[in-house]
């Protein structure tokens, strides 16, 4: 559901946002829409990044476990695939 929000822009900022828009096949709602999850998932990555400048043994491990999670996956594939084998034999 979208919800109405009034915004004040300078009117140079506006006639750029118009352009941007009808550029990319967008109404005004939409472009602006997109530009502002842009800028949320922007700052969420910085945010994240900074977090792992501040917590490099966290990091470290976090990386650990994701290795080893996709390692874990990796290896029930070829189970199962080598079961598969198995009951094709």
């Amino acid at each position: 559901m979208a919800t109405n929000v009034t915004v004040s822009l300078g009117e140079d900022t506006v006639a750029q946002i118009r352009q941007a828009a009808a550029d990319a096949g967008l109404s005004l709602s939409a472009w602006l829409g997109r530009a502002a999850q842009k800028q949320l998932l922007r700052d969420s990555m910085d945010a994240h990044d900074r977090w792992r400048r501040e917590n490099p043994l966290d990091a470290a491990r976090a990386d650990a476990e994701a290795q080893l999670d996709e390692l874990d996956r990796e290896a029930a594939r070829i189970v199962e695939d080598l079961g598969q084998m198995g009951q094709a034999a």
